[in-house]
């Protein structure tokens, strides 16, 4: 018996350290692009190809999150993660 391998999202383009965009099915494509400015990196970030009339949300919000932990890894000097560490269970005994 064969079984087909299902993936959840196919690179439909790619420049290594450039360029990269992945289609994720029904939430549609979601692009990396880096380009120079003024001895600077700008990031462009585009989403495209999803259903007008049912934007996926969920996938928006997980993007933003992440660009914003993104940038303020970048830009906060010795800044905490605004996902907090995992706690500990501490036994008393």
């Amino acid at each position: 018996m064969i079984l087909a391998a299902r993936f959840a999202a196919r690179v439909v383009d790619l420049e290594p350290g450039r360029k990269v965009s992945v289609d994720w099915g029904a939430p549609g494509v979601t692009s990396w692009e880096l380009a120079e400015s003024e001895g600077r990196t700008k990031l462009a970030f585009v989403q495209s190809g999803f259903d007008e009339q049912n934007p996926p949300y969920a996938a928006w919000a997980g993007n933003v999150s992440g660009l914003a932990e993104l940038r303020r890894f970048h830009e906060v000097p010795a800044g905490q993660p605004i996902w907090l560490p995992e706690e500990t269970a501490t036994i008393v005994g």
